[in-house]
């Protein structure tokens, strides 16, 4: 008799003598909806705040990734020569620094093409290796990705990279991706 009774009457079954259990199984699964649910909100709320307190420009980056040159740092002075072509606008660090930080978001301050090197015949076999370091010294047509940050777009910080010839300002390189 108990084969013909279907299964989720007998799971049913089980469960009505462990009331406790299910009701807290019950409060637990609705704890971790809304945990989940006020963790997407408050990134929302962060990522709109930001856009309109710095007049910033969502953007999506395709393949969340890519490379840009943020200016040419002088290490004596610790200050940029060039540039900088970013601002950071949100950070969880307490001091502030002249170099963007892992993390951090930025506003880019003039137009700034993607660069991911050798893209144009590996694709994105090379993401993580920073422009600095091209063999040649200098970047190849088939290194730009073709995308372009606008002024204003607002991205994340995930490396920054400095490299330069001896004798020279470093040339400093931040990969980015889609702010959250």
């Amino acid at each position: 008799m108990m084969k013909d009774t279907p299964l989720s009457e007998r799971i049913l079954r089980r469960w009505k003598n462990r009331k406790y259990i299910a009701y807290f199984l019950v409060i637990a699964a609705a704890a971790a909806a809304i945990a989940g649910f006020t963790d997407s909100i408050s990134k929302i709320f962060g990522f709109a705040s930001a856009i309109i307190s710095d007049n910033a420009t969502p953007v999506i980056i395709p393949n969340d990734t890519g490379w840009i040159l943020a200016g040419y740092y002088d290490e004596h002075s610790q200050m940029f020569i060039q540039g900088p072509y970013i601002k950071v606008v949100r950070s969880s660090y307490r001091d502030k620094q002249p170099l963007p930080r892992i993390g951090e978001w930025i506003r880019i301050r003039s137009e700034r093409n993607i660069v991911i090197l050798d893209f144009a015949t590996k694709g994105l076999t090379r993401t993580f290796v920073p422009p600095w370091q091209q063999t040649e010294g200098k970047l190849l047509d088939g290194d730009y990705t073709g995308w372009k940050l606008p002024k204003g777009a607002m991205v994340e910080v995930r490396d920054v990279s400095r490299g330069s010839f001896p004798g020279r300002s470093s040339a400093v390189w931040v990969r980015v991706g889609v702010a959250r």
